[in-house]
């Protein structure tokens, strides 16, 4: 029971004491009081007949059990009782509702670290993608550059063969050139072909009857040699 119902309960006791004591109050009912309460139960104590006055305004119809329209002593006690059940049960429902407002405030603060958590987790996945990108993106111009000089000093080497084939052949051209000069009938190098491939200039520098320097691929990318014959008149 409250503190508050207690002290009504203690006050409507002591006023049925001092009746029982006193006899009957020269009034039916505590003025004030709605619904009505019998002056029998603080049979003029003052102070007991300010408390019913407040204690009125929660009871209602039903608590005047017998109907006659005045609130006697033991209909008020079953009040009293009814009162104290209602406090006890608001207070379960609030302490009730505090609970469930508890246990929801944790589920919400669960979700909402769980959904960070996979805020995080989603983040970092992200950069680890990022980062493999930009991994694969620097190999992969690594390897285009490797091979790049790869392909020019290829270019460079050939080029260079080139020129000192070609270099080679006008030495020996110009060697041979002279030695006819010196004997026999006037004779010249001449650059013979084009030929579709090495291959075939060489089969044809074989079947050249006098000398021949060897084949070599021209800046149109077919092949030639240089051949002696005789000096054009």
């Amino acid at each position: 029971m409250s503190k508050r119902t207690t002290s009504f309960a203690l006050a409507v006791t002591t006023a049925a004491l001092a009746l029982v004591g006193c006899g009957d109050s020269s009034s039916d009912t505590i003025p004030g009081t709605s619904p009505a309460i019998a002056a029998a139960v603080c049979d003029g104590d003052a102070g007991c007949e300010s408390d019913m006055r407040t204690l009125s305004h929660k009871l209602d119809s039903s608590d005047d059990a017998d109907g006659n329209g005045l609130i006697d002593q033991e209909e008020l006690n079953a009040a009293l009782d009814r009162l104290d059940r209602e406090e006890k049960e608001a207070e379960e429902a609030a302490a009730s509702s505090a609970a469930a407002a508890s246990s929801s405030a944790a589920a919400e603060r669960s979700s909402e670290a769980a959904a960070k958590k996979r805020e995080a987790e989603a983040s970092s996945r992200r950069a680890a993608e990022r980062e493999a990108a930009d991994r694969e993106q620097a190999e992969r111009e690594a390897a285009q550059r490797e091979q790049a000089a790869r392909e020019q000093a290829a270019a460079e080497q050939a080029a260079a063969e080139q020129a000192a084939a070609e270099q080679a052949a006008a030495e020996q051209a110009a060697a041979e050139q002279q030695q006819q000069q010196q004997a026999g009938p006037q004779m010249e190098y001449a650059t013979m072909g084009p030929y579709g491939s090495l291959f075939t200039c060489e089969q044809a520098r074989d079947s050249w009857p006098v000398q021949s320097s060897p084949c070599y691929t021209g800046s149109d990318g077919n092949a030639y040699f240089e051949g002696m014959r005789q000096a054009m008149r």
